[in-house]
């Protein structure tokens, strides 16, 4: 197999890698460049011209997972390529771009024909075996700030056997994380992998130490017993990290309040929770100008999570 990376080496984010046999070529992720500082992103591939003279010859795209700098140039791929990702992601996306398709700033961009796009993916669950050509593709979930994430095992099988894992973003902090050793172990490993391509966001700082989100749930649970008013900053996809300041809210009695979007969201990583940490039944949508839940949140306190200003690939 040939292997290409179109972007990734040297920067973090905007990943395109390209894997080909004779007879059969995918790309693992389509990525836009993240923004410098507070510019804005610049990125020369983020056009229909450059995307359909990079997907020449390829029959299928798989995404790792459904951030901006990992998925975002899929708008631009030609209908002729199919584009896979996993369910829930596939859900996540939907809502952020139906949103988005409300909001005057992005009319324009997110036009019926984008999310039709979209509802147009494939999706696939972990250990799913995915055929294209003579490449079969196999995700496995990993734990990582986006939910539904997955890395990919690449086999060649026109007899070769030739095996890539490809790890996309993954992290040893979150609660979800305990199971990548045996998934590697009782999976990927019990025959030989021949390329490891991984992502490399940590490696140049080898003296931070990531919080784990149990001893991070122990301090929110602290700060909120100290403040009665408490706003979290963070993503509104990152399901573990809201899982724990959900149940930081819940220990401190505090209201655990957020806007629709962000409710929309934890509603969908309730209906796929197999374990109660991740169910948000005590999640309330705060509506500004309404007196009696000010009223009430002003006695009992409350923890809400807010956003930033929204951006191209984040929301």
């Amino acid at each position: 197999m040939k292997i290409t990376i179109h972007r990734g080496i040297n920067q973090i984010g905007g990943c395109i890698t390209e894997i080909a046999t004779r007879t059969t070529k995918i790309i693992i992720d389509l990525g836009h460049n993240l923004p410098k500082g507070n510019q804005p992103a610049e990125d020369d591939k983020a056009n229909h011209e450059a995307i359909a003279e990079l997907t020449k010859g390829v029959q299928a795209i798989f995404y790792t997972h459904y951030h901006g700098d990992h998925v975002d140039l899929f708008k631009f791929v030609p209908d002729s390529v199919e584009q896979y990702i996993g369910e829930t992601a596939k859900e996540i996306m939907q809502i952020k771009y139906e949103r988005l398709a409300k909001s005057p700033r992005f009319k324009k961009e997110v036009t019926p024909e984008l999310l039709q796009k979209l509802e147009s993916f494939h999706t696939f669950k972990a250990i799913d075996r995915i055929k294209i050509g003579n490449i079969t593709v196999t995700p496995y979930y990993v734990s990582h700030s986006a939910c539904d994430a997955y890395m990919f095992l690449i086999e060649e099988t026109n007899g070769l056997c030739k095996r890539i894992l490809h790890t996309g973003d993954f992290r040893g902090h979150g609660y979800l994380s305990k199971g990548l050793m045996d998934t590697l172990k009782h999976h990927i490993l019990k025959k030989p992998v021949h390329v490891l391509i991984t992502e490399g966001t940590m490696l140049s700082r080898p003296d931070e130490k990531p919080m784990r989100e149990q001893e991070l749930q122990k301090k929110a649970i602290e700060l909120m017993k100290q403040y009665k008013y408490v706003f979290v900053l963070c993503s509104s996809t990152d399901m573990e990290r809201l899982a724990s300041f959900h149940a930081a809210s819940k220990e401190a009695k505090r209201s655990f309040l957020c806007d629709s979007y962000q409710k929309d969201v934890l509603n969908v990583f309730t209906s796929i929770a197999k374990s109660p940490l991740f169910i948000f039944d005590s999640v309330h949508f705060y509506k500004h100008g309404k007196q009696s839940q000010f009223s009430l949140i002003e006695k009992t306190g409350f923890c809400m999570l807010i956003r930033g200003k929204t951006t191209h690939s984040r929301f």
